[in-house]
This record gives C-alpha cells, structure tokens and sequence, in this order.
C-alpha cells in the first residue's frame, strides 16, 4: 500500500495531471483502509515515512476505519524509541504520535 501519494516519478507530471492522479491514489487507499479492522503483529526490517529513516521495527499495527494505529519499538533518531501513535489515510495521510 502507497503512504505518499504519487512516485518521485509521477511527481515530474504536468500539476492538471499530478493532482488527477492523486485523487485516484487517495480513493484507493480510503477503498482499502476503510474495510480493514483488527491488528497485524509486525516485524519490519526498514521503513522510510516522508524524513524518517528507521529499522527493527517491532510492535502491532491496528486497523480501524481509515485509521493505522502504530504501537511498538523502532530504531530511529540514533536511537530506539518506543512508538505510540496513528496514522489517518486520508486525502494527505498523517502520522500522530505521543
């Protein structure tokens, strides 16, 4: 499943294009997102979301109507961190964590 929107590749596309483009992605997305309910335990390698760069990600993922609860460690940041937040797939989909 695409997080961003469009490929670095679809980004170089006419602005009347890109933005076509992007509301297919995003009904795609909501279409998937919206049936899914209950939680994934998760074991991820690497991950990359907008500016993170992290890795050894270990937790659960919870679905819920259009919505991904993150819940877990992660090496990030120099660091490992402990992740609780959520992610809203959404026309820009966004990360909220505490």
């Amino acid at each position: 499943m695409k997080f961003s929107a469009l490929s670095p590749e679809e980004e170089q596309a006419p602005e009347e294009v890109k933005d076509s483009l992007k509301v297919v992605v995003v009904q795609k997305r909501e279409a998937v997102t919206s049936f899914l309910k209950g939680s994934f335990n998760a074991d991820v390698e690497a991950f990359n979301y907008n500016l993170i760069d992290g890795s050894n990600f270990k937790g659960k993922l919870e679905f819920d109507n259009n919505i991904m609860g993150i819940r877990g460690e992660v090496d990030a940041f120099r660091g490992r961190l402990q992740v609780d937040g959520q992610t809203y797939f959404e026309d820009e989909p966004r990360l909220e964590v505490s």
